[in-house]
């Protein structure tokens, strides 16, 4: 009842939504119930993710620059054009800032990016929590588990 005058208001432009949300408040409207009203009128947002529009990081200094070498290096090492990451992260919750730090940290360290889901189970060779900050440090260590892979030494020795 009290989310249908929310979503009345919600539709006119000259209606301020203070009234309607403290009536639903006081009659025990969700948080849930309050936010499907809303959406239902104006639709849900969804920011957009990935690395496409990000701009070019103007992190410099010489753990970026060494990280990149590796990148190049190992690339030449195994054959390959240009070393390609999926990036991937546990649930769709919305929490995505670290995983598209690193997508976009590893996009400028010269990295093919694709930015998709995957775990462990599945043969993720590494999996990197929140305690793991250090974005060039992940980067690096993501270049270190490409190298094992293709029986090769490690080229850094990157802190996390």
């Amino acid at each position: 009842m009290f989310d249908g005058r929310l979503r009345a208001d919600a539709a006119r432009p000259d209606v301020n939504l203070m009234d309607a949300t403290l009536a639903c408040a006081r009659a025990g409207v969700t948080t849930g119930e309050w936010s499907f009203a809303l959406r239902e009128v104006f639709g849900e947002y969804r920011a957009p993710t990935g690395v496409g529009g990000a701009p070019v990081s103007p992190a410099s200094g010489e753990d970026l620059a060494a990280v990149r070498l590796a990148v190049r290096a190992t690339a030449a090492e195994i054959g390959a054009g240009r070393l390609r990451l999926l990036l991937g992260k546990p649930g769709m919750d919305g929490h995505s800032n670290g995983v598209e730090q690193i997508a976009v940290r590893a996009r400028d360290a010269g990295l093919e990016v694709i930015y998709a889901g995957r775990l462990r189970a599945r043969g993720v060779a590494a999996v990197f929590t929140p305690a793991d900050f250090g974005i060039t440090a992940v980067v690096g260590r993501i270049v270190d588990v490409i190298r094992r892979a293709h029986g090769l030494g490690p080229v850094l020795t990157m802190e996390g």
